[in-house]
């Protein structure tokens, strides 16, 4: 998500609301819904781990990487970009400290964003994620949650309908 990437928390969340991680600005430790812990973080830099230590995502304080434990990446994060794969290196959604055109690896459109509120949606205008200035959640398109985001502070997001990708 764009910002300057200064969490003030942030909670993931399964598909069914269990929580799978917090994080605080200093420090965090992350565990799955029933309390095992996963690993804790730093203020510059962080690998988030199963607990068996499989790794899960790595945070430094300008980028972040989300992987599955094979490492295969899920997404990429930057302080003034962020784009999403799948493991397979298919772009799943970019977005620039401006604008953002979300498309599938296909280059099917998403919608773009707008400066404090935006809805994402699939092609055939399932919606796939919300965002606010100061928190965003991530949804399945049957509306199961997938993660929620708080912040420092708001992003600075240009309203943009660029469609045209980056």
């Amino acid at each position: 998500v764009r910002y300057s990437i200064q969490p003030l928390s942030a909670s993931l969340y399964h598909y069914d609301n269990r929580p799978l991680r917090s994080i605080e600005i200093t420090s965090a430790s992350l565990h799955h819904h029933d309390n095992r812990p996963l690993r804790s973080i730093a203020i510059t830099s962080a690998s988030l781990h199963h607990h068996d230590n499989r790794p899960l995502r790595s945070i430094m304080t300008t980028s972040a990487s989300l992987h599955h434990h094979d490492n295969r990446p899920f997404r990429s994060i930057m302080t003034t970009s962020a784009s999403l794969n799948h493991h397979d290196n298919r772009p799943f959604r970019s977005i620039m400290t401006t604008s953002a055109s979300l498309h599938h690896h296909d280059n099917r459109p998403f919608r773009s964003i707008m400066t404090t509120s935006a809805s994402l949606h699939h092609h055939d205008n399932r919606p796939f994620r919300s965002i606010m200035t100061t928190s965003a959640s991530l949804h399945h398109h049957v509306n199961r949650p997938f993660r929620s985001i708080m912040t420092h502070q708001p992003p600075s997001i240009t309203m943009t309908t660029d469609h045209s990708g980056l």
